[in-house]
């Protein structure tokens, strides 16, 4: 296994995430699913009534939601990531963690909410939402090293988002990490 391997493969599950976060909050939003018809309307001169337009979109998105974890990653890497191959990534790494991200979801809030003192998980951006879970799952079933693992998800963080978020999950995380070592302390 390649680190560099390793390191595409979490930028993969992180878009992953990102995108499947994205388009539920897209089911449940009707506003912004009527913006997104009118947009479409607007610039391609649909001919379709605007009732025709948002429900073929709802169904998209529900189409989406319910497509195959595996087919998500597929068409990420082979249209967001196109100058790495698959051979630059770790593609076995990524379907490990998409396998388990969705059942960890809820567990990770109940333990990121126990630390963060401003605001809940679900108050959180989707991006920290994503680096956590991908955090838990990666420490949890593949036993990625800690060192290892904060730094690369603070190291995302930086990347995505911006200096605060950054601090934040790394707050998070050394505490999380001390409660569950210190749960598990062989």
């Amino acid at each position: 296994m390649k680190i560099r391997h390793r390191i595409h493969a979490r930028k993969v599950v992180l878009a992953c995430l990102y995108r499947h976060w994205f388009i539920e909050s897209l089911a449940q939003s009707s506003a912004v699913l009527e913006q997104m018809v009118e947009v479409s309307q607007s610039i391609e001169n649909s001919k379709k009534s605007y009732e025709d337009e948002k429900s073929e979109l709802k169904d998209a998105i529900e189409a989406s939601i319910e497509q195959d974890p595996m087919e998500k990653v597929d068409y990420l890497t082979n249209n967001c990531f196109d100058n790495r191959g698959y051979e630059q990534i770790d593609i076995e790494f990524v379907f490990a963690l998409v396998s388990e991200y969705e059942k960890h979801k809820e567990e990770v809030a109940k333990k990121v909410n126990k630390y963060a003192t401003s605001f809940s998980f679900e108050q959180m951006d989707m991006i920290d939402q994503s680096i956590f879970i991908l955090w838990y799952v990666e420490y949890i079933k593949i036993w990625t090293p800690k060192e290892v693992l904060l730094n690369e998800m603070v190291e995302l963080s930086k990347r995505n988002w911006d200096e605060w978020s950054s601090k934040l999950i790394n707050g998070i995380l050394h505490q999380m990490i001390v409660a569950i070592e210190s749960a598990n302390p062989d």
